[in-house]
């Protein structure tokens, strides 16, 4: 951002906006540039547009201090094959002009530092990320005509700044080419561009030269030969997430700027990137949910959305995003925005909901959230409600003073609401009206609602680490103060992706058998656990079915509701039993659930066990054997991928009751399960003492902790007559 005065004069708004104009020059060139003023919905000459980061080009999870001493290595050759092996402390302000180690001082998180420019005469600073971009992309031998919002608003008039918000899209869209700057390289970038080429390669080899799309292949085939091609091993996963994890790709307004975008290219210091493959790709591997080893990052998800927009509106020509407000704010979550409301206001273009909020820089950020949930709230829909968190672990406490049925969009929490995942619901029943009140004058506001309360969480499972641990690359930390960068002595990839498999491997083992432990209280032994699910035969054991079924959230992959294995007088459901389906519970959950308790065998070594169990002590005929194979691989592929679309980072827990579910990590014992009239989904509600929240009906307030499912109350069932719940009227602040 400028700091140095420059003399502004006032705009025609809406219509006007400026351009920057770089002169020629090379790299090590002074920045010389001008101002003009241009209508931005006609132009006179072509331009670009930029999209960076203002401070930093990596978003590293712990900021070093520019003090902080660090113990630092290099080893490997200078380019006459002169041997190169040092170690010393330095600063870590000092890094930055190392020989050896100025990448490292990008890539752990470093600022560069800010830069001078003369506009027009002017001598102005601009931040170091900015400076450098403009030294990267302008021409040795003619002029770079860009819009930069730094400069091309006049940052100091919120007036002007209001405006320039709601004209942030046509000034992107009338670009001939929006320009990705990503930051300085640090070092990995030639590694990710050859995992892009690698990735590909499968992809073509199994797509094309397989033909499996032509075979009618499914998507559980897919994804099954891709992980068990050997090529995969040594795709550099952990390469490309670092190239994802730049801080360009948290950033809030990117996605308003690129899909905007005619054009795009991706500039990282003096290479420049295709944006068209790398979202090609990343698409792909979202298509058929291969991207698993990318979950974490926000890159991927960032380039998802930015394309699919893209698509809609450059391609398609559609005036705006088919995606509703809410479920773009939520898939947004985690991305960030130097001023709390830009979360809002920089999505706000893309969609249909513009006319709702005004622009207003001068309203506090709690103000316009609250105004978003009071105006969603009185349209007669709680969906906004499916989107508050209010306890997450590991996370810094919350800046913004909310009540917690408000959501608060700069607190992600690593789960999505089930109403974005699109579970089909209906934990209301018949009761689809609403009855409510909001109290605006009680601060920072109250909700009543009526409801019902159905249940208190008894046992909550805590092993399972949220998020799970992710793939590491390049420069790594050892011990304190030490940094080492050493390729003489860097594990190789298929070794470091299998070293991170095991460990993933240990860890679910680990949870299961604790969710085991908590379903089945009377089995201590881990002996005892392990066989629990995989040696339990008799159908309609209601254990073992309650739990598969709260494993898959009672709906498969697709959304089809789960027929019951029983009717009312206790026989089986001709309609749901094995020979009826084309898939067996049970069956899958024992496979399922000794995949992840078995360390040595994966899922088709399991199922040709099942095979060789079932013919030599069930009397399996070698001619059926095939088809138990195949119903077997369907019964696993639809539990395992129910779970892994419904349940992702959630948190298994059991009521008092003993009724298992999934809620929201920071859900805790002693919190409770209701349900409000007209709300699809059930929620976590933690009771708040009275001289923290007042008194409300029996002297007990509530905060929302986040949604849940809870097995046997998601489609309609009367909880009156399961729960003997009572009709109340929760007061949430």
């Amino acid at each position: 951002m400028t700091t140095s005065l420059y003399p502004y004069q006032p705009l025609n708004l809406p219509d006007e906006t400026r351009i920057l104009t770089v002169l020629p020059g090379s790299f090590e060139d002074e920045l010389v540039c001008s101002l003009s003023y241009m209508l931005y919905e006609s132009p006179d000459e072509p331009y670009e547009a930029l999209s960076y980061c203002w401070s930093r080009s990596v978003a590293a999870k712990e900021k070093l201090a520019d003090t902080a001493v660090l113990n630092v290595a290099a080893y490997g050759y200078e380019p006459d094959g002169t041997l190169v092996d040092m170690g010393e402390s330095l600063m870590f302000r000092d890094l930055l002009d190392h020989t050896y180690h100025a990448r490292s001082y990008i890539r752990l998180g470093g600022a560069l530092p800010d830069g001078e420019i003369i506009c027009d005469g002017v001598p102005m600073t601009v931040g170091g990320e900015l400076h450098r971009a403009l030294r990267r992309l302008r021409s040795e031998d003619k002029t770079l005509r860009i819009w930069v919002d730094a400069l091309c608003i006049n940052q100091q008039d919120v007036d002007e700044r209001n405006e320039h918000v709601k004209t942030m899209g046509a000034i992107y869209a009338g670009a001939d080419r929006v320009r990705v700057w990503l930051g300085e390289e640090i070092g990995i970038e030639t590694e990710a561009v050859r995992t892009m080429h690698n990735i590909d390669e499968v992809m073509n080899d199994l797509l094309l030269t397989r033909g499996l799309l032509e075979k009618g292949a499914s998507l559980s085939e897919i994804q099954w030969q891709f992980v068990n091609t050997c090529n995969t091993e040594a795709i550099e996963w952990a390469a490309l997430a670092e190239l994802l994890e730049r801080a360009w790709f948290h950033r809030t307004w990117v996605i308003q700027e690129i899909a905007s975008a005619r054009d795009v290219s991706v500039q990282i210091g003096q290479f420049e990137l295709s944006w068209a493959r790398l979202a090609g790709l990343i698409c792909g591997l979202r298509q058929f949910k291969l991207d698993a080893p990318l979950a974490p990052f926000r890159g991927p998800k960032a380039i998802y959305m930015m394309d699919m927009l893209r698509r809609e509106r450059v391609e398609e020509g559609l005036p705006r995003a088919t995606m509703p407000l809410l479920t773009m704010l939520e898939e947004l979550r985690e991305f960030e925005s130097t001023i709390a409301s830009d979360k809002i206001y920089g999505i706000l273009g893309l969609t249909d909901s513009k006319n709702v909020i005004e622009v207003d820089y001068s309203k506090t950020p709690e103000e316009i959230f609250t105004i978003l949930a009071v105006d969603n709230l009185r349209s007669g829909s709680l969906d906004i409600l499916s989107h508050c968190l209010t306890d997450i672990p590991d996370k810094p406490a919350p800046i913004l003073n909310l009540p917690s049925w408000v959501p608060d969009w700069t607190r992600p929490g690593w789960v999505e609401p089930f109403r974005v995942r699109d579970l089909r619901a209906n934990a209301c029943g018949s009761r689809q009206t609403p009855d409510f009140t909001i109290d605006l004058d009680a601060k920072p506001g109250v909700l009543h609602i009526k409801g019902l309360l159905l249940d208190r969480i008894a046992v909550v499972e805590t092993k399972k680490p949220i998020p799970m641990p992710s793939l590491k690359f390049g420069v790594e930390i050892g011990g304190p103060g030490g940094l080492q960068e050493d390729p003489a002595v860097a594990v190789r990839t298929d070794v470091r992706n299998n070293r991170l498999h095991e460990k993933l491997a240990a860890i679910r083992r680990d949870w299961y058998l604790n969710v085991l432990a908590i379903v089945y209280p009377d089995r201590g032994q881990e002996s005892d656990l392990r066989e629990a699910p995989i040696l339990c035969h008799p159908r309609f054991d209601s254990t073992q079915e309650a739990l598969w079924r709260t494993f898959m959230c009672n709906r498969t992959r697709d959304n089809e509701t789960l027929p019951p294995l029983t009717v009312p007088d206790g026989s089986s459901n001709t309609d749901s039993t094995p020979a009826a389906l084309d898939w067996d519970g049970d069956l899958g959950w024992g496979i399922f659930m000794e995949n992840q308790l078995n360390l040595d065998a994966g899922p088709r070594e399991i199922m040709d066990s099942r095979v060789r169990h079932e013919m030599e002590c069930h009397g399996l005929a070698e001619a059926d054997a095939e088809a138990f194979f195949i119903r077997a691989k369907k019964s696993f592929e639809v539990l395992s991928g129910a779970n892994a679309r419904w349940c992702y980072n959630r948190r298994f827990f059991k009521t008092e009751a003993g009724r298992f579910g999934w809620g929201v990590n920071g859900v805790r014992a002693g919190d409770v399960v209701g349900v409000f009239y007209g709300g699809q989904y059930p929620f976590v509600l933690r009771e708040v003492e009275e001289t923290e929240g007042g008194n409300g009906v029996d002297g007990t307030s509530y905060r929302i902790v986040g949604d849940c499912y809870l097995n046997g109350t998601m489609d309609g069932e009367a909880p009156e007559e399961v729960f003997g719940a009572t009709e109340t009227e929760f007061r949430i602040v």
